[in-house]
């Protein structure tokens, strides 16, 4: 059964037309709203929608993510938000030259409307076994949750930083309990774009009283690894140790 849906569309403070009629039929909307400062005076607009029963496709890509925050705070208030999603047609079709013709741009402002609903394409699957050893990469969150799921197995990560960013978030994390202390870090020197590899970053890179990996990538570009005792001996890194190695890619903000 197709949920039903309302489309909202705005002017951009008048600096852009389109025609509601047609952009209604491709998206197949129950009701179609234009209003011209959706993300100002008229986000009023935007919270009834929001409130209520129908999808709800704003046709506004630049504020999509003033829109998500407002759905949240919808939901926190009222345990409910309507299913949101956001299309860009102002950029890439309404802003354009004064005298370009408006049934071309509103032909494209429909056709940008139409394939917002295909289906999107599925993310692909592959099972993998580990044999111990696993690498986690991705955005703060998700490093994050799977940091809690490994304590909670048992397993002591091997937290691999490339520069100070990655060990100031692996201590929070520490800090938090999502990793048990003392953390075991492998540092990675002279990789491109990464901390170099110097007695100066060693030095700043030293984490007192936790066990370290150094692993540098010199003019070779080959890996070397060797674990460190607190009195500065070292030992092979055995490959045969379950160990995850934890890449964490904070998540940029605008």
């Amino acid at each position: 059964m197709t949920s039903k849906k309302s489309l909202l569309l705005c002017t951009c403070d008048k600096s852009q037309g389109f025609n509601s009629e047609a952009l209604q039929a491709v998206a197949g909307a129950e009701q179609v709203v234009a209003v011209d400062q959706l993300c100002g005076n008229d986000m009023k607009v935007a919270a009834e929608h929001l409130g209520a029963s129908n999808d709800v496709l704003i046709a506004c890509g630049q504020q999509a993510a003033l829109f998500e925050r407002l759905a949240e705070d919808i939901h926190a208030e009222i345990q409910h938000v309507a299913p949101l999603h956001t299309i860009d047609i102002r950029d890439r079709a309404g802003w354009s030259s004064a005298d370009a013709n408006p049934k071309r741009l509103e032909a494209k402002q429909a056709a940008l409307v139409a394939a917002a609903q295909l289906p999107g394409p599925t993310a692909p699957a592959k099972s993998i076994q580990s044999n111990g050893v696993c690498c986690i990469v991705g955005p703060t969150e998700q490093a994050i949750r799977m940091a809690g799921l490994v304590q909670e197995w048992g397993v002591k990560p091997e937290l691999e930083v490339f520069d100070l960013g990655h060990i100031r978030f692996a201590k929070q994390m520490v800090a938090e309990g999502l990793i048990a202390d003392p953390p075991m870090f492998q540092l990675c020197l002279g990789i491109r774009w990464g901390a170099d590899a110097t007695v100066e970053t060693m030095a700043a890179m030293k984490a007192p009283s936790s066990s370290r990996t150094m692993a540098g990538r010199p003019p070779s570009q080959r890996c070397t690894s060797a674990t460190a005792d607190s009195d500065t001996s070292s030992r092979q890194h055995s490959s045969r140790r379950p160990s995850f190695s934890l890449s964490s890619t904070p998540k940029r903000r605008a």
